[in-house]
């Protein structure tokens, strides 16, 4: 009996969206949180629940609210997703990410699942609903509510295998309107209530062995970590063009790098104020080296263009000369 009963609780664990959380083992409430640690009275995060199969990962949530948006936000390791959802065409708020990217998103308003669902963050502040995921929620406004979903690992990336190594991140908030910060979020982040920075985030591996299939041999509370990504001042570490004196047809390459995440938007204007060309970078990684190319068009006038980058409101800018045959 013991020896099944070890057996039992490390292997694949698929679980019935039925709404009620006791679907998941004891093992699976992966964040307890203190029942009155938020910041609006009746809006609390209780706990976080995880597993997976072999196909699908599965994730619950026990929380209250009313009047106020729960946010579970999601970065499977897609490489993908944006540090700042505040302009996101779907439930935007003053959120931005540090250590993670916000690439799957699955909210609600007011314990009702009808005004929300799930959804992917495309670039330049998009989402997108993804298709596949079931979502079951049994919300009361102002009650004991559980949300749970099933999303398969074949909607995540794209394949019945999944990246070798892959890390899991997620957190959960509780939020107010458009362009709020939070009231409360699992794990706890410092500062909730005024500050805008998600810095604390539940990391979990998903394939350890490194053989592109879930592992299944694991108690989840075992390998989950809760990681806090330190502040760092943000500079503009790194900003250069090449060459400065272009000939007519010669490209200009610019590259950057800033010791945290942030945005980024790069401008070339001319000397006389007008913009010929922008770039945007949607979310930065600290000290990764950005770099494009910028090709002058035949019908520019030759003279004197300045690049300049805004990184974060850290604005910068560099001279170049167009000489035109």
């Amino acid at each position: 009996m013991v020896i099944l009963l070890f057996i039992l609780n490390f292997t694949y664990h698929s679980v019935s969206l039925s709404g009620d959380l006791s679907a998941f083992s004891e093992d699976e409430l992966i964040y307890q949180d203190a029942p009155y640690d938020s910041y609006a009275q009746g809006n609390e995060l209780y706990g976080l629940y995880l597993t997976w199969d072999r196909d699908n990962l599965y994730i619950g949530l026990s929380y209250r609210v009313q009047n106020n948006a729960v946010l579970l936000i999601l970065d499977p390791g897609r490489n993908r997703g944006v540090s700042d959802i505040n302009n996101l065409d779907w439930y935007p708020r003053n959120f931005q990410f540090y250590g993670m990217k916000a690439d799957i998103l699955c909210a609600l308003w007011n314990a009702d699942i009808s005004t929300g669902g799930v959804r992917e963050i495309m670039a330049k502040d998009r989402t997108q609903p993804l298709s596949g995921v079931e979502v079951i929620n049994n919300g009361i406004s102002g009650d004991s509510s559980s949300l749970m979903l099933k999303i398969p690992f074949s909607v995540l990336y794209g394949t019945d295998h999944i990246p070798s190594g892959v890390t899991l991140k997620l957190v959960a908030l509780i939020a107010g309107s458009d362009h709020t910060t939070g009231k409360d979020a699992i794990p706890d982040n410092e500062n909730l209530g005024s500050s805008s920075a998600i810095r604390t985030f539940i990391e979990i591996p998903l394939d350890r062995n490194m053989d592109s299939i879930p592992d299944d041999s694991v108690r989840i509370k075992d390998i989950m970590k809760v990681i806090t990504y330190p502040k760092k001042a943000l500079r503009l570490s790194e900003f250069g063009i090449s060459p400065t004196k272009l000939g007519e047809g010669m490209p200009l390459t610019v590259s950057f790098k800033a010791t945290d995440y942030s945005f980024a938007k790069v401008y070339i204007v001319s000397e006389n104020g007008r913009r010929v060309y922008e770039r945007h970078f949607e979310s930065l990684t600290p000290d990764a080296t950005y770099t494009f190319t910028w090709s002058p068009k035949g019908d520019l006038a030759g003279g004197i263009y300045f690049v300049v980058i805004d990184v974060g409101d850290i604005i910068r800018g560099k001279k170049a000369f167009f000489l035109k045959k």
